[in-house]
């Protein structure tokens, strides 16, 4: 089993629809939901279709206090190694992995802000690392805050990036999709999942 996918076992057992599950929706691969801003219910203005991708790492990015010490700076960047990792190898299956879904006309700034950003910082931080392998001779100490100032910039990128608006996967099977994002207005159209029945107690020998 792959990591976040999940053993259906009844859950999601004859369902053919957009359904909840407490704070997530479980929706079919390929689900449409367009009509209304996912992130507040309000009328899209926009839609997006996206490959939902696993996350792995992200929790140690944005996870916990930020101290702003060297030993959370590492952490975030182990953080990014990871997520960096798991986004290679899950690209083919995340391509089976879609949803579509609306933006009002606040989160789709929001979105084209992060995402134009992101890759500003990303390209920055690049140069400043550079920067420091280039001149680390002539002013070490220059260089290296240099350096350092690139390292919180490609952080900064891949937060930014991470943060933009997106339906955040939680969960699959091989039929269904586990998504967490949605505002309670759009949690609140859609039936509760039917939960798999209790299993039966074994008996005991005699």
């Amino acid at each position: 089993m792959m990591p976040g996918e999940i053993q259906s076992s009844g859950m999601a057992e004859g369902l053919s629809a957009v359904a909840r599950d407490g704070d997530q929706l479980v929706v079919p691969r390929g689900t449409d939901l367009s009509s209304d801003c996912f992130f507040c219910g309000k009328p899209a203005s926009a839609k997006v279709k996206c490959r939902l991708r696993q996350k792995n790492g992200l929790d140690m990015m944005q996870g916990g206090e930020t101290s702003g010490d060297m030993i959370t700076a590492i952490i975030m960047l182990l953080g990014l190694l990871v997520y960096v990792f798991v986004f290679v190898f899950d690209w083919s299956a995340a391509r089976q992995r879609t949803l579509t879904y609306g933006l009002c006309t606040r989160h789709q700034k929001k979105r084209t802000w992060m995402l134009t950003s992101a890759p500003i910082c990303l390209l920055a931080g690049i140069g400043a690392l550079v920067f420091l392998l280039v001149h680390s001779n002539e002013s070490f100490s220059v260089a290296l805050t240099v350096g350092i100032v690139g390292a919180i910039l490609a952080i900064v990128s891949a937060s930014l990036y991470l943060a933009a608006p997106a339906p955040q996967l939680s969960g699959f099977n091989e039929q269904f999709l586990w998504v967490k994002g949605a505002d309670e207005t759009i949690l609140a159209r859609y039936p509760q999942m039917p939960k798999a029945p209790a299993a039966e107690p074994k008996k005991k020998k005699k």
